[in-house]
């Protein structure tokens, strides 16, 4: 995905609203948070940079 991409798709909610994350595990939708934006600081083959976001599985933070 782009960074334009997201932005595009971003704009078209107001910047105080609340962004939920999830992903899907075994076809189910699980909550998560996001962890880090990184510069990965490389550029692919097309010389674009890769930027990073990781996220946590919110259920790990309960488990500990």
């Amino acid at each position: 995905m782009k960074v334009g991409t997201l932005l595009e798709e971003l704009s078209q909610f107001d910047y105080d609203d609340n962004l939920v994350l999830y992903f899907l595990k075994n076809d189910e939708l699980k909550p998560c948070k996001l962890e880090s934006i990184i510069d990965a600081n490389y550029e692919d083959d097309e010389g674009y940079t890769h930027i990073e976001l990781t996220i946590q599985d919110i259920q790990e933070e309960v488990d500990v």
